[in-house]
């Protein structure tokens, strides 16, 4: 085996790393700690929980996992505060990066399938466009060629948005989504 290995014909996968499972998320967090990691204190997150409609039991996975609702919505918040390692935030919450995976997914999942009513994405305009904006992108100095938009907080200036077609919700109103008083403007903000 050591020829082989020696001789690049194959290589040993290397060890899973070891999951402190001691480290847990802690309801008692102080709220100056837990809006640094979380952008919310715990008691927001108990408010969120119940508002997005998380699960009281738990959210489970099709692994088995199970996790209380205010625990998998920390995840949540932890992953996409800041770019981070996966391995880094599972550690922080005693899971291991597949079991982080799952819950984050499923959580995530959940939220999605509780609103998605309210949520409006024209796939159309953007399947037609999404190479345009790649290009565009990649022009101005990106070094993907698959990059489309940032989430940086940019103010992208839009017309007037007008009703869809067929609005999901009685009395949907778009504008009130994307309008902004101050300086009198519809926009997206990225």
């Amino acid at each position: 085996m050591q020829t082989l290995s020696r001789m690049h014909c194959f290589r040993l996968r290397d060890a899973a790393p070891s999951v402190d499972t001691s480290r847990a998320f802690d309801e008692m967090l102080d709220d100056a700690v837990a809006r640094l990691r979380y952008r919310f204190t715990v008691d927001e997150l108990r408010q969120l929980a119940s508002k997005l409609q998380l699960p009281v039991d738990g959210v489970n996975t099709t692994e088995g996992d199970n996790v209380p609702p205010v625990e998998a919505l920390a995840m949540v918040c932890r992953r996409l505060s800041e770019a981070l390692k996966l391995f880094t935030v599972a550690s922080e919450f005693g899971r291991s990066t597949a079991s982080y995976s799952r819950v984050f997914a499923a959580t995530v999942q959940i939220m999605y399938d509780n609103h998605r009513v309210i949520l409006y994405f024209h796939d159309a305009l953007i399947k037609e466009r999404i190479d345009e904006y790649c290009d565009t992108t990649h022009a101005a100095g990106a070094p993907l060629r698959t990059c489309s938009g940032f989430i940086d907080g940019t103010k992208q200036y839009i017309s007037r948005p007008s009703a869809r077609e067929e609005p999901t919700i009685a009395n949907e109103h778009l504008q009130r989504s994307v309008y902004n008083g101050h300086p009198r403007r519809h926009w997206f903000n990225w």
